[in-house]
Formats: C-alpha cells, sequence, structure tokens
C-alpha cells in the first residue's frame, strides 16, 4: 500500500508491503537415498519456512519546471530467512537497503529519465545457525562462521518520445 503527499512542488511518497510469515513444510519430498559404498542414508529433500517481512520505501520528487524533475528513493528489501532454521531453500538472509537518485528530463520533444542506484545487504552467519546451518558440513566445516556482504550499483536510462 502507499500514498503520495503533495506540499506545492514536491511530491512525497511512501509505501509499505508486508508478508505473513511461513510455517515449515517440504517443498520436494524425495525417497531416501542408499548409496553404493557406505551404509549411511542420504536424505536431500528441499524444506522452507519464512519469517513475517514489512518493507518500507519513501520517495521525493521536486518539479522545478515542466521538464526538470530531480528525485531520490529509499527502500528496504528485508529478508524472510528465519533465524536458526533448518530450511535449505534459501542460501541468503541479509536484508537489503536501496537507495536512488536521479531525474527526469527534456530535450527538443524527448523526455529523458537518468538514475543512479546503490543497494547494499550484510550478514555474519556463525556455524550451526542462520541460513546455512544444513550446508556447515559443505560450505563452513573448517571455519567458525562467514561474513557475507552484498552490494549492487545500478544505471538507469530511459526515455519518452
Amino acid at each position: 500500500m502507499g500514498t503520495t503527499f503533495k506540499i506545492e512542488k514536491t511530491n512525497i511518497y511512501v509505501s509499505a508491503e508486508w508478508f505473513s510469515s511461513v510455517g515449515r513444510y517440504e517443498v520436494i519430498k524425495p525417497r531416501l537415498y542408499h548409496p553404493q559404498i557406505g551404509s549411511d542414508t542420504l536424505y536431500n529433500g528441499i524444506v522452507s519456512e519464512a519469517k513475517s517481512v514489512l518493507n518500507v520505501g519513501i520517495g521525493v520528487q521536486y518539479t522545478f519546471d515542466n521538464s526538470n524533475t530531480p528525485n531520490a528513493s529509499f527502500r528496504t528489501d528485508f529478508s524472510a530467512g528465519k533465524p536458526n532454521s533448518d530450511t535449505n531453500l534459501s542460501l541468503a538472509s541479509w536484508d537489503i537497503y536501496h537507495l536512488m537518485l536521479g531525474g527526469s528530463f527534456n530535450v527538443l520533444d524527448l523526455e529523458f529519465t537518468v538514475g543512479l542506484g546503490y543497494a547494499f545487504g550484510s550478514e555474519i552467519v556463525k556455524k550451526g545457525s542462520g541460513t546455512l546451518a544444513p550446508l556447515d558440513s559443505y560450505v563452513i566445516d573448517i571455519f567458525d562462521g562467514a561474513d557475507f556482504s552484498y552490494q549492487s550499483f545500478n544505471f538507469v536510462l530511459g526515455f519518452a518520445f
């Protein structure tokens, strides 16, 4: 849901989205696998569950005249990954924050929109906890944990004629 507030030449956009939690369930339930070598029975099922999430966003747009409108925005993209869960459908549970700056302007009869964006997030996973817990023996068995970070840069170019 969202709304817009207009204050003279400034528009302020506000939005929010909510996702309900999802209880633990098996996405894929295969038969148990008995390897030819060794006596351990392997289970390769895919399990998922999610916590409830509330994401928010805010944007500001100022109109200098009919042809020049700079804008800026911030929004969240929080993870639904449940801490200390044995789910193995998602490997990352970091929260991501998005920042955007841009604007629109006219040249002759064309309207151009340009923008730059930056998104970032991180997660520190200790052995035996977090979304990677089911993969400890494969991924971080030789470490005490792992420090993940996410960064993304965006360039937006659009035009209308």
